[in-house]
């Protein structure tokens, strides 16, 4: 469920006023009360340090996740980015589902720092997930923000060609390989030399292990939203080992 600007303010006014009636003197009442009460939207380290860091340090990691977590959607509401990777840092056992809500809210908004802040603390993210953050963006400059963090958490030379294909160039020597996990076959393309441009394929049951693979199909699952079940190696069909001309389409 994604909240509007409103209905968070109505949250956050509610948690507030039931933490009011019943007198206690809570950090994380504070807290709330410190991030409702942002005039401005961002944070700069000094605020941080001033404003939210005494109070996070009297919370107990265990605490931060409470009442549904309210105190990280207040946070990326108002793009407390500092006070969101704090604690992200401090607890691992933040629900998926609130994790989300942030990202979807960093995103409609374009909170470019509070986006990459959850997003780099999110154990767990799919492709199908990451497409809404893209059709969600408030604008082209928070699109390129999550293009960007789609190709710095591929790594260097991956690249995601469909939703069943990924693959990985090398260099020194310089290969391309491309892993099909609709076909379950592994396709090495070495470009150039005397003979053209070489190609072997493989059935992914025909590698030594599935080291690799694995690598791939997390990195393609990740990053689009409609990847092929994968069912490990040995679900490759018949041996098939080619040398033929290609194309320079991957390359």
């Amino acid at each position: 469920m994604f909240y509007s600007t409103a209905e968070m303010t109505r949250k956050i006014d509610s948690y507030l006023e039931r933490q009011h009636s019943m007198l206690t003197d809570d950090p994380f009442a504070a807290l709330m009360q410190a991030i409702a009460n942002k005039e401005n939207i961002g944070q700069g380290q000094e605020d941080f340090e001033s404003e939210h860091l005494a109070l996070l340090k009297s919370i107990p990691a265990g605490d931060m996740i409470k009442d549904d977590g309210i105190l990280m959607l207040a946070a990326a509401d108002k793009a407390q980015h500092r006070t969101i990777s704090y604690m992200l840092q401090e607890t691992d056992q933040w629900p998926k589902d609130v994790l989300k809500q942030a990202a979807l809210c960093a995103s409609s908004k374009g909170y470019d720092m509070t986006m990459r802040a959850i997003l780099n603390g999110m154990p767990d993210m799919d492709g199908a997930f990451f497409q809404k953050l893209l059709d969600g963006a408030a604008d082209s400059d928070m699109r390129s923000t999550l293009e960007r963090f789609r190709k710095e958490t591929l790594g260097e030379g991956w690249r995601i060609n469909d939703d069943y294909e990924i693959q990985r160039k090398t260099e020194y020597p310089t290969l391309v390989h491309v892993f099909n996990f609709g076909a379950c076959h592994v396709t090495t393309i070495i470009p150039g030399g005397e003979k053209g441009q070489q190609v072997i394929q493989r059935d992914f049951k025909d590698l030594q292990n599935d080291g690799e693979l694995t690598i791939a199909y997390e990195k393609l699952r990740k990053f689009t939203a409609n990847p092929p079940a994968y069912r490990g190696k040995d679900a490759g069909a018949a041996r098939r080992v080619q040398k033929r001309e290609r194309t320079a389409r991957h390359v």
